[in-house]
């Protein structure tokens, strides 16, 4: 019984590693192009492992305005309700958290120069920065 369960973990794991992860982001972009939602990026590094995954998007684009340098995603199993974004944007470096069982999150602005952009409406000034 132990071989069978060890089996089944090793078959387990390799399947994450060995897993084609262009698939992901393909099917990302799919889902997103059918909302109207065009995303553009040079470069994708997606890790997937049992505990902690991480996505790094190098050139991101999205709907034709908003351009990242880096984005980077993490999710690990010792927080499974949260998500962890940073990045380098055109207004500057952020960090953020997306709440999955509350539906909710934020973006923290490091650097606050949205003075001519369409995305300040959307900012409230904090302490710490701009936070969306």
């Amino acid at each position: 019984m132990k071989k069978i369960v060890a089996f089944i973990i090793l078959i387990l794991f390799w399947l994450i590693i060995l897993f084609p992860k262009d698939i992901l982001w393909n099917n990302f972009t799919n889902e997103m192009s059918k909302k109207n939602i065009d995303i553009v990026a040079k470069e994708v590094d997606i890790k997937l492992w049992i505990l902690h995954n991480q996505i790094k998007i190098k050139d991101l684009t999205v709907l034709k305005s908003f351009k990242a340098n880096t984005l980077e995603i993490q999710y690990s199993v010792t927080n499974p309700l949260h998500v962890n974004i940073k990045g380098n944007s055109q207004y500057g470096e952020f960090e953020g958290e997306i709440k999955l069982f509350e539906k909710s999150g934020f973006i923290l602005l490091k650097n606050q120069n949205l003075n001519n952009s369409l995305l300040k409406e959307y900012f409230k000034q904090d302490a710490k920065g701009m936070r969306l």
